[in-house]
């Protein structure tokens, strides 16, 4: 009977652990670097494959994706 409860009692407490541990896990998006959801993207240039340069703010207004890759990729 003392096995038992003792069974039950770590049971709980690893169950325990394991929630705490999960509810943590779910904000640590707020800690990472980088911007928040809504705010402005910085404007930076990059050169086009046409040699060309540009900016983030020349597209102001329009939706733009940006594909970053390596050539080892």
């Amino acid at each position: 009977m003392v096995k038992k409860v003792i069974a039950v009692v770590i049971l709980t407490a690893l169950l325990t652990v394991a929630i705490v541990q999960a509810m943590e896990k779910e904000e640590q998006p707020d800690n990472l670097p980088g911007l928040k959801m809504g705010v402005k993207a910085p404007d930076f240039e990059l050169t086009a494959l046409t040699g060309e340069k540009v900016q983030l703010s020349d597209y102001k207004g329009k939706k733009v994706m940006l594909n970053f890759w390596a050539t080892w990729c």
